[in-house]
C-alpha cells in the first residue's frame, strides 16, 4: 500500500505542478488607462481632458460662426452670412455643401452646450469610427492627404476661397 500511495502523491504533487506552470504560461498583461479616463470602449479610453479638447473646439467653432454672422449685419442665420462671405447663393452651392453648412449651424448653436452632448457625441464618434475599421473601412494618411488635395482642387474650381485668397480647407 505505501508504494500505491507513494505513487498517488507522486501523481498529485506532478498534477499540480504542470497546472501550475501551464497557469503561469497563460498570463495575461493588465493593461493600464490613464487616471482621468471617464469610459472604455472596446479598449479604447476616453479622458477628462478628450472631454476639454472637444469643449475648446466646439466653442472655438461657435465663436466663429458668430463672427461670421456678425460679418454681414444683415446675415439672419451663420448659413447666410458664409454665403455671404463667400459672395455666393445658395443655389451655387452643391448639395454636399449645402449638408455641410446646414450641419454646421445645427452642430454649433449660439447656446452653450453641456458636457453631457459632448460625452455622448465623443462616444458615438468612436463607436462610428470602431465600426467602420471592423467593417474594413480604414483610411491611411496618405489617402486622407489626397482627399484633402482633392478638395483644395476643387474648391480652386469651384473659386471657395475667402476674401484673401487663402483657401479655406
Amino acid at each position: 500500500m505505501s508504494g500505491n500511495l507513494r505513487r498517488v502523491a507522486q501523481s498529485i504533487i506532478i498534477a499540480v505542478f504542470v497546472c501550475s506552470s501551464l497557469a503561469g504560461c497563460t498570463r495575461t498583461t493588465q493593461v493600464i488607462y490613464p487616471q482621468d479616463t471617464v469610459v472604455i470602449l472596446n479598449g479604447k479610453a476616453i479622458s477628462e481632458q478628450d472631454l476639454k479638447d472637444e469643449t475648446i473646439k466646439r466653442e472655438i467653432s461657435t465663436k466663429i460662426l458668430q463672427k461670421i454672422t456678425q460679418l454681414d449685419s444683415s446675415a439672419q442665420t451663420p448659413t447666410a452670412g458664409v454665403l455671404s462671405l463667400l459672395g455666393m447663393s445658395e443655389s451655387q452651392l452643391s448639395d454636399d455643401q449645402k449638408r455641410y453648412i446646414i450641419s454646421m449651424e445645427r452642430e454649433y448653436p449660439d447656446k452653450p452646450i453641456s458636457q453631457n452632448v459632448i460625452f455622448n457625441r465623443i462616444v458615438r464618434e468612436e463607436v462610428l469610427h470602431q465600426e467602420a475599421v471592423r467593417q474594413g473601412y480604414i483610411v491611411s494618411k496618405e489617402q486622407a492627404q489626397k482627399i484633402i488635395t482633392q478638395m483644395n482642387e476643387a474648391s480652386d474650381q469651384a473659386n471657395l476661397s475667402d476674401p484673401t485668397g487663402q483657401k479655406i480647407m
